[in-house]
Order: structure tokens, then sequence, then C-alpha cells
């Protein structure tokens, strides 16, 4: 609302700083996918993918109505994989990457 007009079209400036909140919120989802990642003994390679995903989809700007092939299929990776790293179990006891943190 800071940055656009009365119809609600976003300014240049406001379309930038947008882009960076988003791209800036993308570090602690980052950081939490690893942390989940190691905790079911696996490396962070899905953290790295999703982080792209999430940096293309910030730039990109589109709204759900106007995504492009490429956009739509991101984004249900990005889901799939956010619901897969939600759901399933992380390895009981110790593991490469320490203690099991539920104990």
């Amino acid at each position: 609302m800071l940055f656009s007009d009365n119809w609600g079209n976003l300014s240049t400036f406001g379309s930038i700083v947008c882009v960076a909140i988003i791209i800036v919120g993308q570090i602690p989802y980052y950081c939490l996918n690893v942390r989940r990642l190691h905790d079911m003994n696996k490396d962070e390679t899905l953290a790295y993918v999703l982080l792209g995903l999430g940096v293309a989809g910030a730039i990109s700007g589109s709204d759900v109505f106007s995504m492009t092939t490429f956009e739509t299929l991101a984004y249900c990776v990005e889901t799939i994989a956010g619901l897969y790293l939600l759901f399933f179990p992380g390895t009981y006891g110790k593991n490469k990457y320490g203690a099991d943190p539920l104990g």
C-alpha cells in the first residue's frame, strides 16, 4: 500500500522493496529446511533447490492466474517438498549430524 497508486499497481521502487523483502525472508526458510533435513539424516541439497525456487518465484513476481508452466511446476515442487519436510519423521537416535532433538 505504501508504494502503490490508487489502483493498487506497485511502483518500480515498491517492486524492488517487495522482492528484497521476499529474498531476505528466504534466509530463515533455508535455515529451517537445512535443520530439518539434518534431522532426517540428509544433506542440504534439497534446501538449495528450495531456496533457488523461492528466489526465482520472488523475482518473477507473477500472480497465481498468470504463472508460466515453469513457475507452476516450481510452486508444485516447493509445496510437495515442504509437505515432505513437515510430515516425514526424522531418524531415531543419533545420526551423522548429531543427537536426536526429541531425546
